[in-house]
């Protein structure tokens, strides 16, 4: 059956190619890069945010009382497995933060990976986590990238090419049976804002990003979408009644004590879906009704693993995400590389909202959310570190020399970041 093929190869991704992805990904990405982790880590420029640490401890906090104090009859191993989802997202953090600036040789070398990776995920249509989250914000890197970089626009122009026919192909194949799925919408929605925004001059930057967020609360007020978040599923949409369903069911459990309320139930914590609106879909599927370990809504998962607390880890990381991104996005001359980071990004914390493991599931969140963290340090300790802040926005790497809205490429950048920056290696020519 198709449907129990979609849910079977779901549930591998997260218990078996998950961990074998992440080990994957430490290995390959940052094995060109490890003597710049070497000398990050002996200077210690890693600042870990308080969200990382907010998680970190809500993590070790939650699954030791799920196992000294359980309110749940769940294996040890599933609050292992659980916890082992989350502390991955900590990981891949954790790794981005460690780099430091980068080189401009690692940062050409970090955006034809994930381009390339992007590119195959969509030619060969893998619909398995995490690839299938490259596809969508792959093709609006590339295309942005395609137009600001001139030294390298053929290369990125037919990967964004390749991606956007893939897309308009998944699109076609969409049914009534089969739509697109809410989280590929808001990857696009999202991917495409930042380029639009990215591509204008920066008056205007501002006035369309929120006008674009006044349109977007509007529209799902006008649709309700926002009773989700407290439990309604009274719709005639059966996948929104789901949704409201899964709220309302988490919230009966979690608020049945303080304890609860505050810590959640644990990484491994499960909810009795058996009387959902869409209980037919998961039957059909084989899952369990009465123990399901992952719901759809950012909010409602964290909230049942985590409890309150958990939800103010998730304000605290979009808080932050959107202030990194604001810093990238509101200087005048934009850098291409930062921006691609930002697309990748923002399309992943947008597809967390309605689905939630999209954001544990994908490595390359919570890593290019530490690479770009690391971009700006909260405090500077070296004359060194105090010049890379002032002339950051200023300075790039000669392949990805930024352009100016009006299309003029300043001829200053490479002798600035020549001369302006000690230690740091010669450009290379584009």
């Amino acid at each position: 059956m198709p449907g129990l093929q979609s849910f079977a190869a779901a549930g591998l991704t997260k218990r078996v190619i998950l961990p074998t992805f992440y080990l994957g990904v430490i290995i390959t990405s940052f094995w060109p890069f490890s003597p710049q982790i070497r000398s990050a880590v002996h200077a210690k420029r890693a600042r870990y945010p308080v969200w990382w640490w907010l998680l970190y401890a809500l993590v070790a906090v939650s699954s030791f009382l799920a196992i000294a104090d359980p309110r749940q009859d769940t294996a040890r191993v599933d609050v292992a497995q659980g916890a082992a989802l989350l502390g991955g997202f900590l990981l891949t953090v954790r790794l981005g933060l460690m780099t430091g600036p980068w080189t401009d040789r690692a940062r050409l070398a970090l955006a034809d990976v994930v381009v390339a990776a992007s590119t195959t995920a969509a030619v060969l249509d893998v619909s398995l986590l995490p690839f299938e989250s490259l596809r969508v914000p792959g093709m609006a890197a590339a295309a942005y990238l395609a137009i600001r970089l001139p030294a390298r626009r053929r290369v990125y122009a037919v990967a964004s090419a390749l991606m956007a026919l893939a897309f308009v192909r998944t699109i076609v194949e969409a049914s009534a049976a089969h739509p697109l799925s809410i989280a590929v919408i808001a990857q696009a929605i999202v991917g495409v804002g930042i380029v639009v925004i990215g591509l204008m001059r920066p008056a205007r930057r501002l006035v369309v990003a929120s006008a674009g967020l006044l349109v977007a609360v509007l529209f799902l007020a006008h649709h309700r979408i926002f009773a989700l978040l407290v439990g309604a599923f009274d719709y005639e949409d059966v996948t929104l009644a789901h949704r409201g369903y899964e709220t309302a069911s988490v919230r009966a459990l979690v608020e049945d004590d303080l304890v609860s309320t505050l810590f959640g139930l644990g990484p491994g914590a499960t909810v009795d879906l058996s009387l959902s609106p869409d209980a037919h879909t998961l039957a059909a599927s084989g899952r369990d009704l009465f123990h399901v370990d992952d719901v759809h809504l950012f909010t409602s998962y964290v909230y049942l693993k985590l409890g309150v607390l958990g939800l103010l880890w998730i304000a605290l990381v979009y808080f932050s995400t959107v202030k990194v991104s604001t810093r990238v996005l509101r200087v005048k001359t934009l850098d291409p590389w930062l921006t691609m980071l930002v697309i990748y990004i923002a399309a992943g914390v947008a597809s967390a909202l309605p689905a939630a493991t999209n954001f544990f599931a994908d490595p390359l969140t919570g890593l290019l959310l530490g690479v770009l963290l690391a971009q700006y340090p909260r405090r500077v300790h070296t004359d060194q570190q105090q010049l890379r802040g002032k002339t950051r926005d200023r300075l790039s790497a000669s392949a990805f020399r930024p352009i100016r809205a009006d299309g003029v490429q300043p001829a200053e950048t490479c002798e600035l970041e020549k001369s302006s920056v000690p230690g740091r290696p010669p450009a290379l020519p584009t």
